[in-house]
């Protein structure tokens, strides 16, 4: 089976055309965006880029795999996106807006309870004028 995160490279390969945009994109050396396609062209069986210059372009088998992974990549953010809409547990940072005269008397007790509650939350209050 191909690698999800794999395709994911690939189809930025294919949108970006440059290993150094895709390997910024990512966060990793454009060595490891390499090792990367070799390790899907593997998966695939099939060479998927080429050199051309100083860059790599896709082969046809590899804009084939390209134009594939949209619909496999949506699917999943589908799925994904089901399966988070029904956790009903908050997540996420929380700004709590509050006056300073409010800071200690409502927003503090507010922000401890909202973490004992909801682990996964991450509230922080912020000073804000009463406008």
């Amino acid at each position: 089976m191909l690698d999800v995160k794999r395709m994911v490279i690939l189809r930025d390969l294919a949108e970006h055309s440059r290993v150094t945009a895709v390997a910024d994109l990512h966060g990793v050396t454009p060595s490891a965006v390499s090792q990367q396609l070799r390790a899907l062209e593997a998966e695939a069986g099939a060479v998927l880029v080429e050199k051309d210059g100083r860059g790599l372009r896709l082969t046809p088998a590899g804009a084939a795999l390209a134009a594939a992974c949209e619909p496999v990549l949506a699917a999943l953010e589908r799925a994904e996106g089901a399966v988070r809409a029904l956790d009903t547990e908050p997540i996420g940072d929380l700004a709590v807006g509050c006056a300073p005269s409010a800071l200690a008397t409502v927003a503090a007790p507010l922000v401890a309870e909202l973490a004992v509650r909801h682990p996964r939350l991450r509230p922080r209050i912020v000073q804000a004028d009463p406008e």
